[in-house]
């Protein structure tokens, strides 16, 4: 009688949770669980940490801000006034100390984990609480914006479901979209955009560097198994020498990347960074409430100009059209529905 092999623990897992731990220690030593904690204390932790806790925190007072169905009050006024006490609110929130620990726990978790493994852990959060298979999809996807540690799977995201004219998704489809946007953005990265994707894991690890397996995995879920068997069995490594061995690993772009992102061709200028103030209304219309998808769809994820510059002056030749090179629009090129 044949018996299933039991599975193979992944390292990184153990090193997310050991990581996790460390840096929970490590801010409840700067901030201990003797008083509440407000806003602007989360606001001055490393960024991916406190774009998580102020995500966790406003969807906290989303849900206190829920008001009672009657027919006894108009549904448009009371729209109005429950957005006007949440916006209050949301400025006077604090982790009261009793809470504070376990809070601070899962939000490192969280962080570290989205870091990683970006698109499973994006899908998890946009499905956190209990619910049909399938969600509207822009209430999910202001979830993913809320927390996500670059800007671009959101957004991506966002303009391909507007293309397919996808009112709904399940986990299922959001996380394989989210993968696939994260993997088709990665075959392009320069040396410094690679140094860049791996910063909000630098910025949650100990100052002695980012473990080993937590790099490896971060390569592979991004569908680079080469790059991530470069950086297996190498210990501890920090920021320094992970920019030094990218350098080493990526060719270097044909061009300066400032002037190469005057000369994108119209397709990609689609997917240049977002607003930021827009990407904080984003963000500020996530709410756990799914009952009315109008009050939450009207803050939609910020709009990105599609204008791309037609030629640039060209520094030996006067005011010649540069060439541009080829490229694919990852936008129309990402398939919720093909495999991984």
């Amino acid at each position: 009688m044949s018996q299933t092999p039991p599975e193979v623990p992944d390292p990184a897992d153990a090193a997310l949770r050991d990581a996790a731990d460390a840096l929970a220690r490590r801010v409840l030593d700067r901030l201990p669980a003797l008083q509440a904690h407000g806003r602007a204390e989360i606001a001055a932790l490393p960024p991916p940490l406190a774009r998580v806790l102020l995500a966790r925190l406003d969807a906290h007072v989303d849900r206190e801000a829920v008001p009672p169905a009657s027919d006894w009050i108009d549904p448009d006024r009371s729209r109005d006034a429950t957005r006007a006490w949440r916006d209050a609110a949301r400025q006077a929130a604090r982790v009261p100390a009793p809470a504070w620990t376990g809070f601070l726990s899962e939000g490192c978790h969280l962080a570290l984990s989205a870091a990683v493994r970006p698109a499973e852990t994006m899908a998890a959060v946009a499905f956190d609480d209990d619910g049909p298979a399938e969600r509207p999809v822009m209430p999910l996807l202001a979830r993913v914006a809320a927390v996500a540690p670059v800007p671009f799977l959101a957004e991506i995201a966002r303009r391909y479901v507007e293309r397919k004219g996808l009112a709904r998704l399940d986990r299922a489809a959001l996380e394989s979209l989210l993968r696939r946007i994260d993997r088709r953005m990665a075959e392009s990265f320069t040396a410094d955009e690679w140094a860049d994707a791996v910063a909000p894991l630098a910025q949650l690890t100990e100052p002695g560097g980012m473990p080993y397996a937590l790099v490896v995995a971060l390569f592979d879920a991004k569908g680079q198994t080469e790059m991530a068997r470069a950086f297996a069995g190498r210990g501890r490594q920090s920021p320094e020498e992970i920019r030094e061995r990218l350098a080493a690993l990526v060719p270097d772009a044909s061009t300066d990347l400032a002037e190469e992102a005057t000369t994108l061709p119209e397709t990609d200028a689609s997917i240049s960074a977002p607003d930021p103030e827009r990407t904080q209304q984003v963000a500020a219309a996530s709410t756990t409430d799914h009952s009315n998808d109008a009050q939450v769809a009207d803050v939609q994820v910020a709009e990105v100009s599609d204008a791309a510059p037609d030629a640039r002056d060209h520094p030996s030749h006067g005011a010649v059209p540069a060439a541009e090179p080829e490229r694919t629009d990852p936008i129309n090129s990402v398939d919720p529905d093909a495999p991984d």
